[in-house]
């Protein structure tokens, strides 16, 4: 059963790629060189348009990022918030039980922020197509395996499966925030995903040191 959820802690990572992919954020290609000699006005004219053709891809891109992570901390969040709120009732141990009802507080705080910016963007977090439709449905997916796995689980079983399945999460939300962040150009996004990028570090700490303080090996 736990190794069941590492697995689904590596789809929720596969499933945080495929959104960067669908955001379009793979390498462009690079500009074909010119060739030796004075190039005509017509060559100029060509190249002057792949150039505005480029920037206007790029621009895109840092859209699509920016929608991208605004998805995924919301998607995250609620999914992460389930998660706790289940722990909360079902662990067994006091101090599992404990930074559960810690992180329920957080992310009560923590969504009215993205879906403040999400209002600020004019992202519709509900949409049910695109890219944000997308980031949603696959993190959720993830997140409701997670969940129903976790549902069959009691006592030790369950607050280990529950740590390893936490601290997978976070590393993989982290990794993808890290990973967009450069590429952000709306003011919204990059204030919300600075903001964030800390507590989802905070929430691994934590959640690394109760795995730690319970004598939980998460490397197995």
């Amino acid at each position: 059963m736990v190794a069941g959820l590492r697995r689904l802690a590596l789809g929720l990572a596969l499933a945080l790629a495929a959104g960067l992919v669908a955001a379009g954020c793979g390498q462009q290609n690079p500009p074909e060189t010119a060739g030796t000699g004075n190039p005509s006005d017509e060559e100029q004219a060509t190249e002057r348009q792949e150039a505005a053709e480029r920037h206007e891809e790029q621009a895109q891109i840092a859209t699509d990022e920016s929608r991208f992570s605004v998805a995924l901390l919301s998607a995250a969040y609620q999914g992460e918030r389930d998660l706790a709120e289940l722990a909360s009732e079902r662990a067994e141990s006091d101090r599992v039980r404990a930074h559960a009802d810690d992180l329920l507080d957080d992310y009560d705080r923590l969504l009215p922020e993205v879906e403040d910016a999400a209002d600020e963007l004019d992202i519709d977090l509900d949409e049910q197509e695109g890219l944000v439709a997308q980031v949603h449905s696959e993190l959720q997916r993830v997140y409701d395996q997670q969940l129903g796995m976790l549902e069959e689980l009691e006592g030790e079983e369950f607050d280990q499966a529950y740590l390893e399945s936490l601290v997978a999460t976070h590393e993989a939300t982290l990794a993808e925030l890290q990973r967009v962040q450069p590429r952000i150009d709306e003011e919204a996004a990059q204030g919300l995903v600075e903001d964030q990028i800390p507590a989802v570090e905070r929430h691994l700490e934590r959640a690394r040191d109760v795995a730690d303080r319970e004598d939980i090996d998460l490397a197995r």
